[in-house]
């Protein structure tokens, strides 16, 4: 029992790769890393993530400026890049 079967993720079976992208994680503490910003550790996390560099910058300004967070300049940081 429970040795064999298969496993669907919004009805996409869990072998298939879009599937697997529908999974996330978050954690029970959050901790921010001290050394980055939080552009920085947002990019860190949509490069982790699989999302494509030409679109990480407009996704952070969209999310900092829809949830009322200052932007610095980030062509100043070597981590944005």
């Amino acid at each position: 029992p429970g040795m064999f079967g298969k496993i669907f993720i919004n009805g996409l079976e869990f072998t298939n790769s879009s599937a697997k992208k529908k999974i996330g994680y978050i954690p029970e503490v959050t901790i921010f890393p001290k050394n980055l910003s939080a552009t920085e550790y947002l990019y860190s996390l949509a490069l982790m993530s699989g999302v494509d560099k030409k679109v990480i910058k407009d996704r952070i300004n969209y999310i900092m400026d829809n949830y009322g967070f200052h932007v610095p300049d980030m062509s100043k940081s070597p981590a944005y890049m």
